[in-house]
């Protein structure tokens, strides 16, 4: 079970910050390798990468608990991502409902604490020796293209905070700062049985009006859970905006009454800064 070998790592500095920072470490393998496991929890959320591929589909992972209670953490067959010589693993965290610290009130707001990450990447190899590379002081972290991150008020990514390779391996990073050890949550840890929320469909927009210029209406036809792709193209620094709404009013703008905005006093608008390189 995960938290044996290894332990709850985060930034050294997180006053005031409420993006996604990024964590890596690189390690080599000099063997042939049976087989490969990642078992991670990354609270609140967390996205995994090895040698530069995504790790699994699951989308908003681990599920939500409350977390004084239990913690779920989730395992992955990483057999076919690990490869003889230089290797790397990377994790991108966020706040999710572990540090949802901006809605209710001072009284009730329920944030357990800053982002932190416990994970280890179990290698059995063929000659039956094993490896195991776990979180600890030897990880590197930084600050991500995403700034701003919460799930009633929606997400600001930087483009031109981008770092290519980061979670590949040979990546330069002296310019980041060691990974420091974190408490671990109350709960107890546990492995994620539920199924996991996947990304099961792609819809296209059923009608695009201009409203004045600069700002368009998109009407995907219908309601539903998930998130935005667009293809922008503007000067480093431009920022393009994404109001979300369930309805029109009578004059066809979007109304935002029905997402909660009066319990929450928050809009989910989403932001994009261009980094000035062409269209991406």
């Amino acid at each position: 079970m995960i938290g044996h070998d290894s332990s709850w790592i985060g930034m050294a500095d997180c006053s005031g910050e409420r993006g996604a920072p990024l964590f890596r470490r690189q390690f080599t393998v000099s063997s042939a390798i049976a087989s490969a496991t990642l078992e991670i929890s990354g609270l609140g959320y967390y996205e995994a990468w090895i040698n530069g591929r995504r790790v699994g589909d699951h989308v908003l992972d681990p599920a939500q608990t409350d977390y004084d209670q239990r913690v779920f953490y989730v395992s992955y067959d990483v057999t076919g991502f690990v490869r003889d010589g230089a290797n790397a693993i990377g994790v991108m965290l966020g706040d999710g409902w572990y540090n949802q610290d901006r809605v209710w009130t001072e009284q009730c707001t329920p944030s357990y604490g800053a982002p932190r990450l416990l994970a280890e990447l179990h290698i059995q190899f063929a000659d039956g020796t094993n490896q195991v590379v776990c979180s600890d002081e030897h990880w590197s972290g930084t600050a991500g293209p995403i700034t701003d991150a919460n799930v009633y008020a929606g997400e600001c990514y930087d483009a031109r905070r981008e770092q290519p390779g980061w979670c590949a391996p040979d990546f330069d990073e002296s310019s980041w700062h060691p990974a420091v050890s974190m408490p671990a949550p109350d709960g107890r840890l546990e492995r994620q049985e539920i199924p996991p929320i996947r990304k099961i469909e792609e819809l296209c927009p059923v009608d695009v009006r201009m409203l004045d210029a600069g700002q368009y209406l998109v009407d995907m036809g219908q309601n539903f859970a998930g998130w935005a792709r667009i293809r922008a193209d503007g000067p480093a620094g431009a920022e393009i905006s994404m109001r979300f709404a369930e309805t029109v009013d009578k004059d066809g703008n979007i109304d935002t009454a029905s997402t909660g905005v009066f319990a929450t006093a928050l809009e989910q608008i989403d932001r994009y800064i261009c980094k000035g390189e062409g269209l991406v």
